[in-house]
């Protein structure tokens, strides 16, 4: 569920009130205010209606368009986010230069979920729409219904049609690798929202390309992952012929 953070939307106007960034602790630092009054001044969103999840790196909102409609931003925090651990998935990624500077990794990687996002959408993988980004903040689709956001996979209901979800998924999979050259790297049932019924992968940020030289054990891991999850609830393919089919295998009509 979101948490309210107050009885009306937050109008980005505001934020600049010192009551507002206190509700919201070290969120809103001077460089991302700058990126959101940017990203409201493109008319991209106008309010905020609460903290839809927190993460070790970066906060996700709800917030709305000057239409009502919902979008989600996702704001990496520029004085907090500990990415000591990401430079595995930056070195060996022809697109990117490793740069020490936090602040500057942070942009960085924000830059990097963007393009990720782009490329696994053209292909056809279910990942939330781009809509903008501008700095340290994305802007995205909504993945939810009414302003409640979709559940995580692990927290997905008993009668969840397991099956479909799966053959769902590994196409995806399978697309991201063949048609996006790319690889999750971080895919669980945590990164994986249930929304209608069908899979979306989310928190794109560490996925990397094919030509990683880590990326086939980035992959295996994945996979290993997400048959550890599913192998609770049904009958799953070994390791291996997921593995073929992912980088090469039977088409399976996917």
């Amino acid at each position: 569920m979101i948490e309210d953070k107050g009885e009306e939307a937050i109008d980005v106007k505001r934020l600049k009130g010192r009551e507002d960034l206190k509700v919201y602790g070290d969120v809103f630092e001077p460089q991302t205010l700058k990126a959101l009054y940017k990203l409201a001044n493109r008319r991209v969103f106008e309010r905020f209606r609460g903290e839809i999840s927190v993460g070790k790196e970066a906060n996700v909102f709800l917030a709305e368009d000057e239409d009502g409609a919902y979008l989600a931003l996702k704001i990496y925090r520029l004085g907090t986010a500990d990415f000591r651990n990401f430079r595995i998935y930056i070195e060996g990624d022809p697109r990117f230069a490793y740069i020490g500077s936090r602040r500057k990794m942070v942009k960085l990687w924000t830059s990097k979920e963007y393009r990720n996002l782009l490329r696994l959408a053209e292909a056809g993988v279910r990942v939330p729409a781009l809509i903008d980004v501008f700095g340290n903040v994305l802007a995205m689709e909504f993945i939810g219904t009414d302003g409640t956001p979709s559940r995580e996979l692990r927290l997905a209901p008993s009668d969840t049609d397991w099956g479909d979800v799966f053959d769902h998924l590994m196409a995806d999979v399978r697309r991201a690798y063949q048609k996006a050259d790319l690889v999750h790297a971080d895919l669980s049932e945590y990164n994986i929202l249930l929304h209608e019924g069908s899979p979306v992968i989310i928190d794109c940020g560490q996925a990397v390309l094919t030509v990683h030289p880590r990326a086939e054990e980035f992959l295996r891991r994945d996979v290993h992952n997400v048959r550890a999850f599913f192998s609770r609830r049904m009958e799953v393919p070994s390791e291996e012929d997921l593995m073929a089919h992912i980088t090469g295998g039977e088409s399976n009509g996917s």
